[in-house]
């Protein structure tokens, strides 16, 4: 494949990744035979759904073990902070970390797609670290 179709091609997976982003938050998702609303589009790249006995939960991927999926098929590719470390997965939901660079990826027809985060955490109380996303673009 020449360079400039596989540009093309990456050019279009981005374009559908992103309706496919819009149009879920818009519609939710249908999972465990429930409609499951989803709040926020970033969720498409950074968030799994999971059943728990009769719970549905959805948890973010750097709270999760390696090569889990995200609703729109997204893993975590590195998590690294602004000196360049790398923290590995899953990151402790109770540890406050400095600001964190976050690349998912997912590939598509021999084609990587990238979607960036940056997040913070923030002490709430002795048990609870609130984790809030600063910004995020999808790589193109």
């Amino acid at each position: 494949m020449k360079n400039t179709e596989k540009k093309l091609n990456k050019k279009i997976f981005v374009e559908k990744e992103l309706e496919n982003a819009k149009r879920i938050e818009r519609n939710g998702v249908i999972f465990e035979n429930n409609q499951v609303e989803i709040e926020k589009e970033e969720f498409y790249f950074d968030t799994n759904l999971q059943k728990i006995k009769n719970d549905l939960r959805a948890e973010k991927l750097i709270f999760l073990p390696k090569n889990v999926q995200s609703i729109g098929g997204f893993v975590v590719k590195s998590i690294k902070d602004s000196s360049e470390n790398e923290y590995f997965l899953p990151l402790d939901k109770n540890t406050v970390y400095g600001d964190l660079e976050v690349i998912f990826e997912r590939k598509i027809l021999n084609t990587e797609i990238f979607y960036k985060e940056k997040i913070s955490f923030k002490r709430k109380n002795a048990t609870l670290v609130e984790m809030s996303v600063l910004s995020s673009e999808i790589l193109k």
